[in-house]
């Protein structure tokens, strides 16, 4: 039952982020905020 849910929620919005998104930070990418 899980994978099925989890196949149904990547095909409609993604469970991965781009490499370009992990790349550039994942608190920018995700919650707008970065940490120094």
């Amino acid at each position: 039952a899980t994978f099925v849910l989890l196949k149904i929620v990547d095909l409609a919005i993604g469970l991965r982020v781009t490499q370009d998104q992990e790349v550039e930070g994942l608190d920018m990418v995700l919650h707008g905020e970065r940490i120094d």
